[in-house]
């Protein structure tokens, strides 16, 4: 048996941020920079995906290590583990994925029932779109316009041109094969934190689960948010390495970025901030 995990499980304590006055005054990027259209939805970004021909709706999740595949007839070759519960899986391997620009054939994927996801937002979904699709092509998220515009890693986040905002880079080590980490002080502590675009909510780890929000100040050498709500869990499984113990997980909506800049190849996250929600 083989133990594995996805951050969306964190969807059965979602709670809602609430909605964010996003401002947008970027560049409009030239006609050679795809995008594609979400739906926001308590935090959570729901997008179309090709798979086979056939377009349907996916939770993007860069929680989660791959692409998963909403089914209902499951053997249960392989278990997904996360805090609160598991999940039965089998392996599966699909012919042609396209997310916008990125086209890959042969993508190794898994088959999961994730219906307790649908019952707990109220809507039905295709899967989750995991990082090892995300990691392709370097991806800005415009919270305003609700648009997720690719770009090549040569071109970087700076092509954007977002006038007079502050642009706060966090870089990222890469865990438990695709998993972004990033080190932020949450009250008076360093921790680590899986970045996660596929929560609604922030979690730190605790033996002790306590679903009741806390208020803790999140802040980097750059970057101060005075007010984030966390829910602890047990994340026991929840590993770094082999060694290291994941401290929690940030929800990349609740940093109340206007657009947020995800590049694999610089392990890098650039937080462009038009709104006086950050002080330097």
């Amino acid at each position: 048996m083989r133990y594995i995990w996805i951050n969306i499980l964190f969807l059965l304590y979602s709670i809602s941020l609430g909605g964010s006055d996003h401002r947008s005054n970027y560049t409009e990027p030239s006609p050679r920079f795809e995008k594609v259209h979400f739906e926001l939805l308590n935090g959570l970004m729901l997008v179309p995906l090709k798979i086979n021909d056939e377009i349907g709706t996916y939770i993007l999740d860069s929680g989660s290590p791959s692409l998963i595949l909403n089914a209902t007839d499951i053997e249960g070759h392989e278990t997904f583990i996360s805090v609160n519960k598991k999940l039965k899986a089998d392996a599966t391997t699909v012919e042609n994925v396209k997310f916008g620009p990125i086209a890959i054939d042969n993508v190794q994927a898994w088959r999961m029932d994730l219906g307790y996801v649908e019952d707990k937002i109220q809507r039905s979904i295709d899967g989750i779109i995991g990082a090892d699709i995300i990691k392709q092509k370097d991806i800005m998220v415009d919270y305003k316009n609700r648009e997720i515009i690719f770009s090549d890693d040569a071109i970087g986040p700076f092509k954007f041109e977002c006038r007079g905002a502050k642009v706060i880079p966090l870089s990222f080590d890469i865990a438990n094969e695709n998993l972004p980490v990033i080190r932020l002080k949450v009250g008076d502590k360093m921790k680590r934190l899986a970045f996660d675009t596929g929560s609604g909510i922030n979690v730190l780890h605790s033996k002790f689960q306590d679903d009741r929000p806390t208020i803790f100040s999140v802040s980097s050498d750059h970057l101060k948010i005075d007010q984030a709500s966390f829910i602890q869990a047990d994340l026991s499984d929840l590993t770094y390495d082999s060694k290291q113990q994941l401290d929690g997980i940030i929800s990349a909506y609740s940093l109340n970025a206007d657009h947020i800049y995800i590049s694999y190849s610089r392990k890098t996250i650039y937080l462009f901030y038009e709104h006086e929600l950050v002080s330097m």
